[in-house]
């Protein structure tokens, strides 16, 4: 049920989004922190996903494999406490579980699209599939996930589900055709990157929250508060994401840093570098025009990266974490408090905090009238 907007309870919400301690540290946000409440619904949602992998074929053990390799599992976390927030006890209803795991599934499927097209060689830093098995294979055991999470959701027998699933799936597409276009451009500004972020990765975190709420027999307001809540995360996440891509180790994100540009996608975080150095912007176009197949030379990557950590240089892409995750408290401030909205809390407070570090979780506040 929606809140009227109470100063005084906005203070207290913020304050304990800041983990204000006088004389003490702010606390690290943790992923467990988001997950503990659906710890048990978790596992559960870990053997949908066993089961529904059967170690069939080529295909089938690429796609298996990947899922098994773990991950935050932060989109069926969403799915799980978006219907806890709204029936308020744990979750054991097949229905539930299994739209969490469709859920997973095909976030897991556009991962093994999105190394077959960035020729990734790493993946939560082991080989990625394409590199172990070929690029045949994973794109069909991408395509073999989205199938099964089809029909998992469509078993569920919810045409609201099914409109959704199949819009989600439309904009995952359309983001994929768009970036592909934009491969040479060097230049990204904000509504590009709104509009495409918010097709390939807020698409999947609307569709957990909101299916997730639906089948909790959600009203329409929690719906909509719930639906603006996903976006502005998923903007959050994909725009932090880009930035960790510059400003990271490759032990902590999985994969190469750089590997945006050097695959050829320019971010809005390699956008605003790039501004900084018009000569840098220069020698890419030169020698993508000479060898557009060739990777970047060493230099440019590390000129790149070193502009990347010059003071400033990237606080246009920090302030707008801060205000997607704004955004996204925002939206659930209109919620009834509850330890679910609070999981939900600290997954924006982690998305801003990956990143930017403990000084911009202290930033991440609602501006009060």
């Amino acid at each position: 049920m929606a809140t009227s907007f109470d100063p005084t309870t906005a203070i207290e919400h913020l304050s304990s989004i800041s983990r204000r301690n006088p004389g003490a540290k702010h606390a690290t946000p943790r992923l467990d922190d988001v997950t503990r409440l659906v710890h048990g619904e978790l596992a559960s949602v870990e053997l949908w996903l066993k089961d529904a992998m059967a170690r069939e074929s080529s295909c089938s053990i690429a796609a298996s494999d990947l899922i098994r390799a773990g991950g935050k599992r932060m989109r069926p976390s969403i799915v799980l406490l978006a219907t806890r927030l709204v029936c308020g006890a744990d979750i054991r209803s097949d229905q539930v579980l299994g739209f969490a795991a469709a859920v997973e599934m095909l976030h897991t499927a556009t991962l093994l699209h999105d190394d077959v097209i960035d020729e990734a060689p790493l993946r939560r830093g082991k080989p990625t599939a394409r590199m172990l098995w070929g690029n045949p294979v994973s794109v069909i055991g991408g395509d073999l996930l989205m199938v099964r999470a089809l029909n998992v959701i469509n078993a569920l027998g919810k045409p609201f589900l099914d409109r959704m699933t199949v819009q989600t799936l439309q904009e995952l597409v359309m983001g994929e055709v768009e970036q592909l276009e934009r491969r040479g451009k060097l230049e990204m500004d904000i509504d590009t990157f709104e509009r495409i972020a918010h097709r390939k990765t807020a698409s999947l975190f609307v569709l957990g929250a909101v299916g997730g709420a639906f089948l909790a027999g959600a009203s329409q307001p929690i719906l909509d508060h719930l639906r603006q809540f996903a976006c502005a995360a998923g903007l959050a996440f994909q725009l932090d994401d880009d930035l960790l891509d510059l400003c990271s180790t490759p032990e902590a994100i999985g994969k190469a840093v750089g590997q945006d540009l050097s695959t050829g996608s320019v971010t809005l975080p390699v956008s605003d570098v790039l501004n900084r150095d018009p000569a840098l912007r220069i020698a890419i176009s030169d020698h993508r025009s000479a060898t557009p197949q060739e990777p970047l030379p060493p230099w440019i990557c590390h000129r790149l990266l070193e502009i990347a950590h010059q003071p400033g240089v990237l606080d246009r892409c920090r302030n707008l974490v801060r205000s997607y995750g704004n955004r996204s408290l925002d939206a659930l401030l209109e919620l009834q408090p509850s330890t679910e909205r609070r999981a939900l809390e600290t997954l924006v407070e982690l998305l801003v905090w990956r990143s930017a570090g403990q000084h911009d979780v202290q930033d991440c506040k609602r501006e009060l009238p």
